[in-house]
């Protein structure tokens, strides 16, 4: 599992373009954005504005624990997509060191 530190847009464009690589499988792009979502976003993007990220990481968790890339991305801002990526990326240190620690668990083969 992995969070990627940057991706410049060429980097997205070619990991959504790729027809080897599956949405939901092996990526997931979080789109941080409010309301501006509706109005255009990436193809298969989710979408969980950047307010609301804390309070959505165990569901985030359950849905994409296993996916091997999960790219946070917000159109213009510089801090709602790496501060959400951030918040998730510790949520699943969390996981990974409760799982350990109760000696199994969902994310337990993520280690």
């Amino acid at each position: 599992m992995s969070v990627p530190e940057r991706l410049t847009a060429d980097e997205l464009a070619a990991l959504v373009r790729d027809k080897d690589k599956v949405p939901g499988t092996d990526y997931v792009v979080i789109d941080v954005r409010d309301e501006d979502f509706k109005v255009g976003h990436i193809p298969g993007a989710v979408n969980v504005p950047a307010h609301e990220i804390r309070g959505a990481t165990s569901r985030l968790l359950s849905e994409y624990g296993g996916v091997p890339t999960v790219v946070f991305h917000c159109a213009l801002s510089q801090v709602r997509g790496p501060k959400s990526a951030r918040i998730y990326k510790e949520a699943v240190a969390e996981a990974l060191e409760s799982a350990a620690g109760a000696g199994g668990g969902p994310l337990a083969d993520q280690k």
